[in-house]
C-alpha cells in the first residue's frame, strides 16, 4: 500500500512540475530529530552581534547539561547550520550528534566558520533553503525543525514570501521555531515571528531580549525542542504528507523527495 502511494505522490508531482528533480533512494540514518540551526547575518547585525550568536551556538554544544540530554537519545541528533542575508549559505556539513565527542566536533566546526557577508534581512530564503537542507540530506528523523533567528523583519520583498516559505516547510512536516533578537525598535518582532515566522506541530519562539542574552535563549531553545524521552518524539510523516513538496516545488525552489530506505528497520526501532 505504501509503495502505491508513493508511486501515486510521484506520478502527481511529475505531471504538476516536470522539471523537480528526481533523487535515487539511499539508506538513511535514523535520528530522533534533524536541525537546521538558521541564522541572520544581514546588515544590521554588527560584527560583534555576529560573534555573540556564532559563540552562543558554540557554548550551547559544549553544554554539559545539553550534551547528557543529546546522549540520552536512542538516536542521537543530526544537525547542520546556516547563515542568511539576502540569500542563504550553508558553510558545514551536517552532523550526526550522539555524545560529547561529536558534539565538541559540532561546536569546533561552528567556531571555524566565517562570516559570509552583509545584505538585506530575507527571511523567506532563510526558511527555504533550510528546507531544500533537511529535505536533501541522508538522516530521517522522527521529527524535522528549524530554528531560524533574526534581530528584525523581512526586509526583502514582501511578507507573503515568508509565509509561503514557511506554509511549504510546515506541508512537508517540519515544524519551524523562531529565536528572535528584540531592540527597543523592535519590541514586535516576536509577535511579527508568531503571525508569519514559526509553524508546525508545536512550533514557539523563545526570545533573546538582546544579543547578550543570545546565549541563554539558544541553550533554552534547544533543551526545549530536543525530547527528554526518545518516545516523545513526534512520528515521521506518512506518505501522504509529502505531497506538501508540490507547495514547495511551485515556489520556485527546489524540492526534493526524500524516500529513504530501511522503513521496516524504523518500525522495528519503534516496537
Amino acid at each position: 500500500m505504501m509503495n502505491r502511494t508513493i508511486a501515486s505522490i510521484s506520478t502527481i508531482v511529475a505531471a504538476v512540475s516536470p522539471t523537480l528533480v528526481a533523487f535515487p533512494s539511499v539508506a538513511a540514518t535514523l535520528v530522533n530529530v534533524e536541525f537546521v540551526l538558521s541564522a541572520d547575518v544581514s546588515g544590521s547585525i554588527s560584527s560583534e552581534e555576529f560573534d555573540l550568536q556564532r559563540q552562543g551556538y558554540v557554548n550551547a554544544f559544549r553544554d554539559a547539561e545539553l550534551i547528557d540530554l543529546i546522549a540520552g537519545l536512542d538516536r542521537g541528533i543530526a544537525v547542520t547550520m546556516q547563515y542568511w542575508s539576502s540569500s542563504a549559505f550553508s558553510p558545514l556539513t551536517w552532523h550526526h550528534i550522539t555524545d560529547a565527542a561529536s558534539a565538541n566536533a559540532f561546536a569546533d566546526a561552528i567556531a571555524a566558520t566565517e562570516r559570509p557577508g552583509r545584505g538585506g534581512t530575507n527571511i523567506a530564503a532563510g526558511l527555504t533553503s533550510a528546507t531544500n537542507l533537511l529535505l536533501g540530506n541522508e538522516f530521517e528523523g522522527d521529527r524535522k525543525v528549524i530554528d531560524l533567528s533574526a534581530d528584525e523583519r523581512n526586509s526583502c520583498y514582501r511578507t507573503c514570501r515568508v509565509t509561503m516559505a514557511r506554509d511549504a516547510a510546515v506541508a512537508a512536516g517540519i515544524t519551524i521555531n523562531g529565536l528572535p533578537i528584540t531592540r527597543s525598535s523592535s519590541s514586535s518582532l516576536d509577535d511579527y515571528f508568531q503571525a508569519y515566522v514559526i509553524g508546525g506541530e508545536g512550533a514557539f519562539t523563545e526570545v533573546a531580549s538582546e544579543f547578550g542574552d543570545f546565549d541563554r535563549a539558544v541553550k533554552a531553545k534547544l533543551t526545549r525542542e530536543i525530547p527528554s524521552n526518545p518516545r516523545d518524539s513526534v512520528s515521521v510523516p506518512e506518505p501522504s504528507s509529502t505531497l506538501g513538496l508540490l507547495v514547495f516545488g511551485c515556489l520556485g525552489g527546489r524540492s526534493f523527495f526524500k524516500r529513504k530506505g530501511n522503513l521496516n528497520s524504523q518500525a522495528k526501532q519503534r516496537a
